[in-house]
């Protein structure tokens, strides 16, 4: 829809997509209730797309391409018989009458077999078109999908009596389109487009009774009817192939429900003038419907047809304001509109703004529907300086101008300091002069008590200690006022209800092409206010990194954005990112002091706070990625951190924002932060404030290394996550002594999220600087740790060396606990480059010194890593011995990461012995827990050996869509497969292409790779229960699982 404005050359590659990317009815195995309607609605887009580009083809003179796709959309829909009618119309434009004969009697028989019915008679004129042989000259029928019934029903012949439905219809601008185009090809026009109405008057029983100069006049027996036959009108207006001279024809439409008096086959009435003066009312290609025609329809209950409110206007020559509403409808090109042609009851004063606003479309409408609640009275939108929210509420106070029926008035404060003085204001928003005999207050309340009314209430930051009671008088006293009030924090009345502005989205990291970034809302914003200042600024494939990368880390923020944009006639969007610093400030006359800068914005935002409370967002600034309450207090030193950040969060200085692991968690814009950070070095708290900031790190990490091995390793694990940037900063804060204490203290949470070339550098950075001055404990901990991880990122021959040196240092310090951790590392590593009987020796000793000091945890890792090396060997029996071992001992542990590892071995054995269903079993219940603990690198190998199980038991498409899942996730987890692995996975998958065709095939890989990971759990359950898994094929593979090994 967004594209209906564009050129033909510009549209028809989006149409040739859209059309070539449906392969068929939606779903077509599954019967659940709400597929139905999804296969429904895909298929009629299908065709409405179909319809739109066979339209654009003919225009252009590519019939035999428009005649390829319509062919295709009989093959998706053959029972359709409106994709046959699109085959019909568009064989007659190519002017191949003989094919589209013959394709006429396939449709009869086609709907004579399946239906027991003939062709509609819409369709019917087709066949009169080809006895007449007129080719492309002929006055072809509307699609019948734009119908909105599948049974047509004749035109009326007899005027219907009584209470009457009108619909009224005009092209809009026929004179200038006269004077632009001659009187022969308006005429052509004309003829065209009463042909197209007056086919849907017949096929709706629409009784036409006047002609009116460019429009019709018909009445129906009931609404339901007229409107179904005014969208179906619009619809084939808007896919008819106009020609470029004279453009799309725009009809404008009112559908009206009046007792009038019939004469003669006419009407008379009031009704029939109300009906007019809507018409009159109406924009080209909107239907407009009176009240009384809303209030039928609405218990009519149609599911796919919204009644928009447009407000009350004052019709010419009418008594009083008429309430007016817009028919919303499927398919529609386009949904807004200007304000009905007719003016409100009451003169608004909302500010007509100068440039054009750009996105927030769902902003506006939460908005407008919050105002619109029943009990509404204030809503406060917050956010920072320069978000947008005087911007905001002007565009939706414009919109609901027709609600208020005029009565909606926009009051500026920025410049006003003395809270006493609202009322005044409010009088001169008003456009009413003070009385000297009455109180501005008692004026004001006079004024909005006339009729229900919209007050706006625009920049109340400052004035909220004593301005906010006023504006509870108010509410109180007029109880049919409703405020919209903009501030940086809120009132803190009870009547209150806020509206968080935030920043606008931007292009997601990675994401650089112009095609990608130029939906962007930030970067349409950019472009806009670029144009500005120099007309000829594109996004152009050349500048669109540069301009993605200025949104990202002007975050969104839309006043910096509009900033950086004013400087495109000096400098190119890559030179603005090497000044970002200079150019956030603007010269214009006409723009407020308060925004002729960020660092203004800011330093208005922070006066406004207590001493207490600068001191507070300061120390805040210290931060990465957000931070929690405990830690807040902390940093803060302040007992009472959460009222304090209430307080920032209320005056739009900080971010909150829930999740399932902290419950709320707490931010700053990075702009914000690096404020805070100037306000923190001049109040000489930088040093102490970042010490306690490492100190509260180093303690959550050492926590979280025996946390990572407990029952709450989940919730742990996002912690982490979450905490991660705070981690790094500390780290870095840090010294090797530090660095070494917390990187160790990580390994698990490295291993887990994948974050393994981040963990390896900063210990091998550390280590080869020598350890003299660190404790050899922690050394030995330290280079162990190191060595895990080159073996997880696959570096074999380095985590060689780092494992041996430190199981060298445990021996001769006689650390009998590290040694047997650093003896389980090293198995590890042996047997993953195949050297089982070393790794099985390795093993056993490491069991033999865990068993001697009574530690369970590490007797049940051991077990369970010896359980699958033993496997390995071909020992399945004594290998499911030992993870069966494993199990029992893990039952007190509640270490969720070591049971996935064993059943991981477990379902791989089961594989390998040819029990595929116990196999799946283990591996689902091992799926599970990996997502659980968003381990993508443990969830990649699950995955793959399931894809190898559905390829043994001959369900080939599912192993392909699990092959490509795996692949995905070993590129998000940073992991590559050993070269035997992959030589094994691509035997499978040759095996497997030999055996689907190309487009089976195909699908299956695309499904897989573009599979979110929150399906891809409910997948796996669906595909076990669905498929046979005992058939199988000659296997391809002894084992293709990497062990789930366990350090």
């Amino acid at each position: 829809n967004g594209l209906e404005s564009s050129s033909t050359a510009a549209r028809l590659p989006w149409l040739v997509q859209a059309v070539e990317t449906y392969r068929g009815p939606l779903l077509p195995r599954f019967d659940h209730g709400w597929v139905e309607p999804a296969r429904r609605g895909a298929a009629e887009r299908f065709l409405q797309a179909t319809e739109q580009l066979t339209a654009q083809l003919g225009q252009t003179g590519e019939h035999d391409r428009a005649v390829t796709y319509a062919r295709r959309a009989v093959e998706m829909n053959a029972r359709s018989e409106d994709a046959h009618c699109l085959l019909l119309r568009v064989l007659v434009r190519a002017n191949r009458l003989p094919e589209m004969r013959q394709r006429y009697r396939e449709l009869e028989r086609m709907l004579e077999d399946n239906y027991g019915s003939v062709p509609s008679a819409a369709t019917r004129l087709f066949e009169d078109a080809a006895r007449r042989g007129e080719g492309g000259t002929t006055i072809l029928p509307a699609a019948r999908s734009q119908q909105t019934g599948s049974d047509t029903v004749s035109g009326k012949t007899s005027p219907p009596s009584g209470t009457v439905t009108f619909l009224a219809t005009d092209i809009e601008g026929s004179t200038a389109l006269l004077h632009r185009v001659g009187n022969a090809a308006y005429e052509t026009v004309r003829e065209r487009h009463h042909a197209l109405l007056r086919q849907e008057f017949q096929t709706h029983g629409g009784y036409e009774f006047k002609e009116v100069g460019d429009g019709f006049w018909v009445a129906f027996e009931n609404p339901r009817e007229a409107l179904h036959c005014a969208i179906a009108c619009q619809r084939a207006l808007a896919t008819e192939p106009w020609s470029d001279a004279t453009g799309r024809i725009a009809v404008r439409m009112a559908v009206h429900v009046a007792a009038v008096e019939e004469k003669e086959g006419d009407y008379r009435g009031l009704g029939v003038h109300e009906a007019s003066r809507q018409m009159s009312a109406a924009h080209g290609g909107q239907i407009l419907l009176s009240e009384a025609a809303t209030i039928l329809l609405r218990r009519e209950r149609l599911s796919d047809i919204e009644f928009k409110d447009l407000g009350m206007f004052r019709l010419r020559d009418a008594p009083a304001p008429e309430h007016l509403f817009q028919a919303i409808y499927p398919g529609m090109p386009t949904r807004e509109f200007a304000d009905p042609n007719a003016p409100h009851p009451c003169m608004p004063n909302i500010p007509v703004p100068m440039t054009r606003f750009v996105g927030r479309e769902a902003e506006q409408e939460r908005l407008a529907q919050l105002l619109l609640e029943p009990g509404t009275r204030l809503v406060t939108l917050t956010g920072m300086g320069g978000a947008g929210k005087t911007r905001l509420v002007i565009e939706v106070a414009r919109r609901l101008v027709g609600h208020f029926a005029g009565a909606a008035w926009f009051v500026p404060l920025a410049d006003l300091s003395d809270a006493r003085r609202i009322a005044e204001n409010i009088l001169t928003g008003l456009c009413i002069p003070p009385s000297p005999d009455e109180e501005a207050m008692d004026n004001v309340v006079r004024r909005l008590s006339a009729q229900p009314s919209l007050l706006v209430l625009d920049n109340f930051e400052q004035l909220v200690e004593d301005g906010a009671l006023l504006v509870h008088e108010l509410l109180e006293r007029v109880p049919t006022l409703t405020c919209l009030v903009t501030s940086r924090q809120l009132l803190g009345i009870s009547a209150e209800r806020e509206f968080e502005v935030l920043c606008l989205p931007t292009p997601k990291a990675g994401i650089r092409e112009a095609e990608q970034v130029g939906g962007n809302v930030s970067v349409q914003l950019f472009v806009d206010r670029a144009q500005r200042r120099r007309p000829d600024f594109q996004l152009t494939r050349s500048n669109a990194a540069a301009i993605a990368e200025l949104c990202e880390r002007l975050e969104g923020v839309p006043l910096s954005i509009e900033l950086a944009a004013a400087w495109v006639k000096m400098l190119a969007p890559a030179q603005l990112l090497t000044q970002l610093k200079n150019i956030l400030r603007s010269n214009e006359r006409d723009v407020p002091e308060r925004h002729r800068s960020l660092n203004a914005v800011m330093d208005g935002s922070y006066r406004l706070l207590s001493l207490e409370q600068q001191k507070n967002f300061a120390r805040l600034s210290v931060f990465r990625g957000g931070w929690t309450v405990e830690a807040a207090a902390e940093i803060c030193e302040d007992p009472s951190a959460l009222y304090s950040l209430a307080q920032l969060r209320d005056s739009s200085l900080i971010l909150a924002e829930e999740n399932e692991t902290d419950g709320t968690r707490y931010r700053m814009l990075e702009t914000l932060r690096e404020y805070a950070e100037e306000r923190l070095g001049e109040q000489q708290q930088e040093e102490a404030a970042r010490r306690r900031h490492h100190d509260f790190f180093v303690r959550l990490a050492h926590t979280a290394d025996t946390e990572l091995k407990g029952e709450d390793q989940a919730a742990w694990c996002r912690k982490l996550d979450a905490e991660f940037p705070n981690l790094q900063t500390a780290m870095a804060y840090s010294d090797d002594h530090g660095r070494l204490q917390v990187a160790s203290d990580l390994q698990r949470y490295w291993i887990i999220h994948g974050h393994l070339n981040e963990g390896r550098e900063l210990l091998e950075g550390v280590l080869s600087r020598g350890g003299d001055a660190i404790p050899a404990a922690l050394y030995a901990r330290a280079v162990n740790t190191a060595g895990v991880l080159a073996w997880s990122a696959g570096d074999f021959a380095v985590a060689r060396v780092h494992l041996d040196t430190g199981l060298q240092l445990c021996r001769e310090t006689g650390n009998r606990r590290g040694t047997a951790l650093a003896l389980n590392n090293r198995a590890n590593l042996a047997s993953q480059q195949g050297n089982f009987v070393d790794a099985q020796k390795y093993y056993e000793e490491s069991l033999s010194l865990w068993k001697e000091m009574g530690e369970i945890a590490p007797i049940a890792i051991t077990l369970s890593n010896l359980g699958g090396v033993v496997s390995e060997q071909g020992d399945h029996e004594s290998a499911q011995g030992y993870l069966m071992e494993s199990l029992r001992a893990q039952e007190s542990l509640g270490d969720h990461f070591l049971r996935a590892n064993t059943l991981q071995n477990i379902g791989d054995i089961k594989m390998e012995c040819g029990d595929f269903p116990a196999s799946v079993m283990y591996l689902s219940e091992c799926l599970k827990i990996r997502l659980n603990l968003y381990d993508m690198k443990g969830a990649a190998m699950v995955v793959r050996i399931l894809a190898s199980v559905f390829y043994s038991t001959k369900n080939l498409a599912e192993s392909v869509v699990l092959f490509a899942i795996t692949e995905s996730l070993l590129t998000s987890s940073q992991v590559t497969l050993l070269p035997s692995q992959v030589t094994k996975d691509e035997k499978v998958l040759s095996s497997i292409f030999d055996m689907l065709s190309w487009d089976a095939y195909n699908d299956a890989w695309s499904h897989g790779s573009n599979m979110p990971l929150d399906q891809l759990e409910k997948y796996v359950t669906m595909i076990t229960t669905s498929s046979k898994l005992n058939s199988t094929v000659p296997s391809l593979l002894e084992s293709t699982a990497r062990k789930g090994d366990r350090t």
